[in-house]
C-alpha cells in the first residue's frame, strides 16, 4: 500500500500512457465520459459495466483472499460478501458526492495519499505483533497449538 503512493511519484512521466495497460485504461475512460453525458438507462447500465473493468487494488486483493480460500464456492462467497460490504458506501458516496462542494473534494483527494500510508504502517505494525494495546493481534491467535501441528505430520515421519 505504502508503494503504491510512493511509485507513482517516483516514476511519474516516465511511462508513455498511449501503450499497454494504459491505453486501455484511457480508452476506458474516454468511453466512461461519454456514457456520464448520456441520461438514460441503458447509459448507466453501460457505465455499471465498464466500471468493473477499471483497476482497483482493493478489488486486487479481495481476488486474492478469494483464492486464497483454496476453493470456488467459498471464493464465491467470498467476493459476494466483498461487494455486498462496498455496496453501502458506494452507495453513501454516488448519493452524498453532489452535496460536496469542489474544494471539499480537492481536499479529501489530497489527503488520500497520507491515510494510505497510514493504513499501511498500521498493518506493518500489526503484522510485526509488537504487542502494541489494540493494534497487536492476541498472541493465542498468532500461534498454531502444538498438538495440531503433530497431528498434521504423516504417519511415516514419526
Amino acid at each position: 500500500m505504502i508503494l503504491s503512493v510512493i511509485t507513482p511519484s517516483i516514476y511519474k512521466n516516465r511511462f508513455n500512457a498511449d501503450k499497454g495497460v494504459f491505453s486501455f485504461v484511457g480508452k476506458l475512460k474516454m468511453s466512461l465520459g461519454k456514457l456520464f453525458a448520456q441520461r438514460s438507462y441503458g447509459s448507466l447500465l453501460m457505465i455499471g459495466l465498464l466500471n468493473g473493468l477499471l483497476p482497483c487494488g482493493l478489488v486486487y486483493f479481495a481476488i486474492a483472499g478469494a483464492i486464497a480460500t483454496g476453493s470456488s464456492v467459498s471464493g464465491s462467497l467470498f467476493m459476494f460478501i466483498f461487494g455486498l460490504g462496498t455496496l453501502p458506501m458506494l452507495l453513501a458516496i454516488s448519493l452524498i458526492g453532489n452535496m460536496i462542494t469542489l474544494e471539499l473534494r480537492k481536499k479529501i483527494t489530497k489527503l488520500i495519499p497520507y491515510a494510505i500510508v497510514f493504513i499501511g504502517v498500521l498493518f506493518i505494525l500489526r503484522g510485526l505483533s509488537l504487542g502494541i494495546p489494540y493494534l497487536s493481534p492476541p498472541e493465542k491467535v498468532m500461534t498454531v497449538p502444538v498438538e495440531e501441528v503433530q497431528q498434521e505430520k504423516p504417519s511415516c515421519c514419526h
